[in-house]
């Protein structure tokens, strides 16, 4: 049952992670990135509520700086932490939920490309940018053309269309025969990330574990103790 207990595991630790950075159904929190964020969830044991219960106490002094003092990341992060804004209620259970048993379109109707509303367009552009009717078509009117001629050919654009060169030339060096080749120089990784995904590693394997033991048990207790008789 290893498996099961990690996938469940590894999909509470998604989910907290896209509360803290934003996803489809969240916002997110402002001056949280990711690293961070895993920082969050090593600190405080993979439990938002955990999280946003220091964040309350710090808030209303319950925990001051002497007590966080002899923890780093505690007191490093509560100095941003005055700085934060949870938005009630946090974590926001609709978010689970939601990512859990996302609701799925049942139209049956086949997807199709809409087609621009040049003149909304140019109302927008208008007001936005201050630019005359003149200026504004010359910026939409050949995109405008250019879409209707793809839809007329039946070809679409990919990325490499808008690149000139070959791809990737930017990211290759030259050596000495003149060809590109990957560069030589080794990224190293964040050492704060590093730390972080070693916390949230050791958190999962005590929650693999956990959750072995408690299957293990609950067979033993199903199959019931084991007898000599024959």
């Amino acid at each position: 049952m290893l498996p099961r207990v990690r996938i469940q595991s590894h999909a509470r630790q998604l989910i907290a992670v896209a509360n803290l950075l934003g996803s489809d159904y969240t916002e997110g929190l402002a001056g949280v990135g990711p690293v961070t964020a895993l920082e969050i969830l090593g600190e405080f044991d993979g439990s938002l509520v955990k999280f946003r219960e220091w964040w309350e106490a710090v808030q209303m002094n319950v925990i001051t700086k002497e007590n966080d003092e002899g923890n780093p990341f505690r007191k490093k992060f509560r100095k941003n932490a005055t700085k934060l804004f949870l938005p009630p209620p946090f974590p926001d259970p609709r978010i689970a939920q939601a990512c859990i048993e996302p609701e799925i379109e049942s139209d049956a109707l086949p997807f199709q490309w809409g087609v621009p509303d040049l003149d909304a367009l140019r109302t927008f552009l208008m007001a936005t940018t201050v630019r005359t009717q003149e200026r504004t078509d010359d910026v939409l009117v050949p995109v405008i053309k250019d879409m209707n001629r793809r839809a007329d050919e039946g070809t679409q654009a990919n990325i490499k269309a808008f690149f000139d060169g070959g791809v990737g030339v930017g990211a290759a060096r030259i050596n000495a025969r003149g060809e590109a080749c990957a560069p030589r120089k080794r990224l190293e990784g964040s050492r704060r990330l590093g730390n972080a995904l070693g916390r949230m590693a050791e958190r999962v394997q005590r929650v693999d574990m956990q959750g072995v033991e408690a299957e293990e048990r609950a067979d033993e207790d199903e199959v019931g103790p084991a007898t000599n008789d024959l």
